[in-house]
């Protein structure tokens, strides 16, 4: 049994619990965001990570390899220039 996609969903689940943790303490500081606002940055961010896991599952395999590591590495980049 391939687990690929097994863990590709768990790793996946866990950026979506880890974005939608973030935007509840950015809303909690007071931000310049509405709710609606902060749901739609939170649905679109997401978006792309849940494509890929959906896609994880198909035979679609490459292509949702590709999506994860260009959404993931660009929450990673963004991250980590955020530290310095």
């Amino acid at each position: 049994m391939n687990r690929l996609p097994l863990y590709g969903t768990v790793i996946v689940l866990g950026n979506c619990g880890a974005i939608v943790w973030h935007l509840l303490i950015l809303a909690r500081l007071h931000s310049m965001l509405s709710e609606g606002q902060i749901l739609l940055i939170a649905t679109l961010v997401n978006l792309v990570p849940l494509t890929a896991v959906a896609l994880l599952w198909t035979r679609f395999r490459k292509i949702a390899g590709w999506l994860l590591l260009v959404s993931l590495g660009i929450g990673l980049l963004i991250g980590t220039s955020s530290i310095s």
